[in-house]
């Protein structure tokens, strides 16, 4: 008895927004804190580098929404992964409240990393 192969294509959405957050008011609008293993697996593996801890790293953030650029650093503390300082500048620009989710992911061809208001809490 022949096996039946299933020939039917379907078309899968890519989503970029590999690592995604949830923006919490203890953290805004100073920082934010990204996901340890997805920041560890797309974006500090791609460097070629470790990532000490207390230390820092400038790069650009790029809003998709906005297409602004900003120079912001990501930093490593015992906690893990976060953005801070310069994130103020994107929390007031986006209007960002606790609730709203975001997303980002590395361009390794440009060099930067990609932002994304996924989501804002409906109030």
């Amino acid at each position: 008895m022949a096996k039946k192969i299933n020939t039917k294509l379907r078309l899968a959405q890519y989503d970029p927004w590999v690592i995604t957050t949830t923006v919490k008011v203890e953290e805004t609008p100073y920082i934010i804190r990204l996901p340890t293993k997805e920041t560890q697996e797309e974006i500090i593996q791609r460097w070629g580098y470790k990532f000490d801890i207390n230390k820092c790293v400038v790069v650009k953030l790029y809003d998709w929404d906005t297409e602004k650029t900003y120079d912001i650093t990501i930093n490593y503390d015992e906690v893990g992964y976060f953005l801070n300082l310069e994130w103020l500048l994107v929390v007031f620009d986006r209007q960002l409240k606790e609730g709203d989710k975001v997303g980002f992911f590395w361009d390794n061809l440009n060099p930067t990393l990609n932002f994304k208001v996924l989501q804002k809490k409906v109030a």
